[in-house]
């Protein structure tokens, strides 16, 4: 910041869609190599952290879990992950001191990430591109599992 001219670190609105659009048009030549037929998608919604998990570390979670979703539709699972994400409030005391969330900015994303950066883009380009639909129908299927409690086994560590 020192060193740079004033203005030079600028990024406009418009770059942050063509990100998301290059994002979906990357998806969709993935996707064309792959019979539709066979395409599964799914999305674990848990431990969401302010950065991306690529990134070789972690930190505390920054959304309540949500749980785990799938669909063959990549569109229609990501609209509905983004959707469920939107009712809720980020943990912001689980936030890095570095990063400045601005509240009130829309989704959750966008409070983290700043306002242009709509979550939303992607998907839009996505149906766009004929890679799916936004309308989606959640089924729980929890409701229909019943969870038995089995005694943990456990596995002792020899001592050298």
């Amino acid at each position: 910041m020192d060193v740079a001219p004033k203005g030079s670190l600028k990024i406009d609105p418009v770059n942050f869609r063509s990100f998301q659009e290059a994002n979906a048009i990357g998806v969709s030549f993935v996707l064309s190599t792959f019979d539709k037929k066979k395409q599964v998608f799914i999305d674990i919604a848990e431990h969401m952290t302010p950065v991306c998990d690529c990134f070789g570390f972690t930190g505390m979670p920054i959304l309540p879990d949500i749980g785990v979703f799938g669909s063959n539709d990549i569109v229609a699972i990501e609209q509905a992950v983004l959707d469920i994400i939107a009712k809720e409030k980020l943990i912001y005391e689980n936030m890095p001191e570095i990063m400045e969330p601005q509240k009130g900015a829309g989704h959750p994303f966008q409070e983290l990430q700043g306002p242009y950066k709509n979550p939303y883009i992607v998907v839009e380009e996505g149906e766009k591109l004929g890679l799916g639909t936004r309308k989606y129908e959640l089924i729980d299927i929890m409701e229909d599992i019943k969870v038995s409690k089995q005694k943990k086994k456990h596995i002792t560590a020899a001592h050298m």
